[in-house]
């Protein structure tokens, strides 16, 4: 992970690992150590890990990023490839926006597939609304 993304992923296609220990690979890797790359993480775990597997990790990454560096994110999820990976992105690039900007997180809710997870996130985007209008500046400790 130290000599980037390249250096990373060209070592875990050499290593033949079997699904668990991808797994094991793909669980260590911690939002700090993605940094630019994040967007490449997230893609290449989306062709190397099960969906179940992105659930969990994705989520960890995204919101991180979009924490630290929100608009490279935003720009990484408008040339994402569709797919599972850029779903579960989507999700956490819009809970962690809603607070400060949910009208674009709406628009980046709408862009995932109709049901009830997609119908849950946008419950979540207006409830983050109204409390943001009941209190612009925020609450302490909050």
């Amino acid at each position: 992970m130290k000599d980037g993304f390249e250096s990373a992923a060209a070592w875990f296609d050499g290593a033949g690992l079997d699904e668990a220990e991808a797994k094991a690979f793909t669980d260590g890797i911690h939002p700090w150590q993605t940094g630019a790359d994040t967007g490449k993480w997230i893609e290449w775990m989306a062709t190397k890990v099960p969906a179940e597997s992105l659930d969990t990790k994705v989520p960890q990454l995204m919101e991180h990023w979009t924490r630290t560096d929100y608009q490279a994110a935003g720009v990484w999820l408008s040339g994402a490839a569709e797919g599972p990976g850029k779903q579960a992105a989507v999700e956490s690039y819009a809970r962690t926006v809603a607070p400060y900007d949910p009208a674009a997180a709406e628009q980046w809710a709408r862009t995932l597939p109709a049901g009830p997870d997609r119908d849950e996130l946008l419950e979540e985007i207006v409830k983050a609304a109204r409390k943001a209008e009941a209190d612009p500046a925020g609450s302490p400790g909050e």
